[in-house]
């Protein structure tokens, strides 16, 4: 009888332990916008300063590492943005491109949950277009 009080207290010490890694680990990650916050933040401050120097003070604020394409953009990175909304005409109007992709953002339990972006802007820095999107797998 002792035996099994003692395996029954094991267990549950375990079982609490491990709820505290788990909530131990959803609050760590806590800090990280969901997407619909991400997506709100950048329309807010595109809207307000529609140019590269606005994005870039986004990204930062953000935590955002992008990547830059400058132009002439080639004919397959113009299929990417085509695919991800951009228009046809925007893309082939686009002076460079900055992006970033596999941005970890909160939401989705036991599931990865990621947010990306491409933004383009013609020659003097103004944007022509952008696109945000997010996925689960």
């Amino acid at each position: 009888m002792k035996k099994l009080l003692k395996r029954l207290w094991i267990s549950l010490a375990l079982v609490v332990a491990l709820g505290f890694l788990l909530i131990g680990g959803v609050k760590s990650t806590g800090k990280t916008h969901s997407y619909p916050q991400l997506k709100a933040s950048c329309d807010d401050a595109l809207s307000k300063s529609p140019t590269s120097s606005a994005l870039d003070t986004w990204l930062h604020v953000n935590q955002i590492s992008p990547r830059r394409m400058t132009g002439p953009l080639d004919e397959s990175f113009k299929g990417i943005l085509v695919a991800n909304g951009i228009s046809s005409a925007d893309a082939n109007r686009a002076a460079s491109c900055t992006y970033f992709g596999s941005l970890h953002v909160r939401g989705g339990f036991l599931s990865t949950h990621v947010a990306y972006g491409y933004f383009v802007f013609s020659a003097d820095g103004a944007l022509i277009d952008y696109s945000l999107h997010d996925i689960y797998y």
